[in-house]
């Protein structure tokens, strides 16, 4: 165990329990826990926690009407978001189980983060295939504000405060 990361760490590769059935469009680590969230082509992001032992543990699971483009953790690891080529972006607790939509494009989100500066809420940041990256506040339904981009979204990364 590593003083930073309380977490111990698996010695060899782990295979996922109930896999995607289709191809996987993005993987995402969560830094408070050993969990693992997997968006997919199946329209579904899926949840697990990886054992020491090398197993994996399924957690949690919701869907999207369309593939599941993208995923990402909150900071404090208590919610994963997605975003999908059915122009949603969905969230879940996973203290409660609750699923919700959180986000609409007028095209698929292809790019999701959790923008948290300190001393202040956090921020969703949404980028899609209709040429928009759109900023969240979870508390409300309408986006806080929007960027006109010159081309649709494939990537986007986030190091707090900075997108």
């Amino acid at each position: 165990m590593n003083a930073n990361n309380p977490y111990k760490q698996p010695t060899s590769n782990v295979e996922i329990s109930q896999p995607p059935s289709d191809s996987v469009s993005e993987l995402a680590f969560s830094s408070k826990a050993n969990y693992l969230a997997a968006s997919s082509w199946d329209n579904e992001v899926r949840i697990w926690e990886v054992q020491s032992n090398g197993t994996s543990i399924g957690k949690a699971a919701f869907s999207h009407q369309a593939p599941a483009l993208c995923c990402t953790w909150s900071q404090d690891g208590s919610r994963v978001v997605s975003g999908g080529a059915d122009k949603a972006g969905r969230m879940i607790d996973l203290g409660t189980g609750q699923t919700s939509q959180i986000a609409q494009h007028d095209g698929p989100i292809r790019c999701i983060k959790f923008v948290e500066a300190e001393n202040s809420s956090p921020i969703l940041a949404t980028a899609g295939w209709d040429k928009m990256l759109k900023y969240w506040d979870l508390r409300q339904q309408a986006p806080i504000g929007t960027v006109s981009l010159p081309e649709r979204a494939y990537a986007m990364d986030c190091i707090n405060p900075l997108l």
